[in-house]
């Protein structure tokens, strides 16, 4: 599996397209989607594990991180 966050309800993950993707990989993305995939939810924490599977011109970003990155720009 590629990329796994932990999440707690209320948090938030951002799918962030790359914008210099072309026209091919665009149509490629829309035809095959990104895998999103719920793999364990554990009920003493208030947490779920959350894996994604997405072509490299796909970022996956916790709301943490993308606030962050958009501060230092």
């Amino acid at each position: 599996m590629g990329l796994v966050l932990e999440r707690r309800p209320g948090q938030a993950v951002h799918i962030i397209f790359d914008e210099n993707m072309s026209a091919a990989e665009f149509d490629e993305l829309l035809r095959n989607g990104i895998t999103v995939t719920l793999t364990k939810i554990n009920d003493t924490r208030s947490r779920a594990k959350i894996g994604f599977e997405a072509p490299g011109s796909i970022t996956i970003l916790r709301e943490e991180l993308l606030e962050r990155r958009r501060n230092s720009l």
